[in-house]
C-alpha cells in the first residue's frame, strides 16, 4: 500500500487502483472540479486522482512549479496572433526560411517578407496539387478512350 504522510495527514493512493470507472469519473468531479475527459483511460484517471491526492497531502504545488505552469500557459504557441509568422514546432527544411528566421530579430520588415513567401509557397504548393490530380484524371480518361478504339479490320472478319 502506497502512503504519503505529511503533517498527520494520510493520503492513501492505493485506494484509487481498486476504483471502477464510474467511481473514478465521481471522484474526478469531486477532486478536480468539472467533467471528466470523454476518452480517458480508467488507468490514466487512477494516476491523475492519485497524483492530486499526493500534492494536497503535501501542501500542493512548490513555488518553482506554479511559476513553471504560469510562464508556460503565457507562452501559448497556439495563441499567436493572425499574421504572424508560423512557430517553428520542427526543422523547417528550406534555407530561405531558416535564413528568415535567423534574421527577422534584426531586420523586422525581414519577417513580413518571410509571412508572404510561407503563404505563396503554400498556394504555389496547392496549385500544383490540384494540377496533379487533375492530370491524373486526364491521363485516366485518354487511357479509357485509347482502349474503347477498336480495330476496323476486325469488323470484316
Amino acid at each position: 500500500m502506497s502512503r504519503a504522510v505529511r503533517a498527520g495527514e494520510l493520503a492513501d493512493t492505493a485506494r484509487f487502483e481498486a476504483m471502477s470507472r464510474e467511481d473514478c469519473i465521481d471522484e474526478w468531479r469531486r477532486t478536480m472540479g468539472g467533467q471528466s475527459l470523454k476518452y480517458v483511460s480508467v488507468q490514466f484517471m487512477r494516476s491523475a486522482l492519485a497524483y492530486e491526492a499526493q500534492i494536497k497531502a503535501y501542501g500542493g504545488h512548490s513555488n518553482a512549479v506554479r511559476m513553471g505552469l504560469k510562464a508556460a500557459l503565457k507562452a501559448d504557441p497556439r495563441s499567436s496572433e493572425a499574421g504572424s509568422w508560423p512557430s517553428p514546432f520542427l526543422f523547417q527544411g528550406s534555407w530561405f526560411l531558416d535564413l528568415v528566421m535567423i534574421f527577422k530579430s534584426d531586420y523586422p520588415p525581414l519577417e513580413q517578407v518571410g509571412v508572404w513567401a510561407f503563404r505563396s509557397g503554400s498556394f504555389i504548393c496547392f496549385f500544383l496539387l490540384v494540377y496533379s490530380v487533375l492530370m491524373t484524371v486526364a491521363a485516366a480518361l485518354a487511357v479509357y478512350r485509347l482502349a474503347l478504339i477498336r480495330d476496323p479490320m476486325e469488323d470484316r472478319q
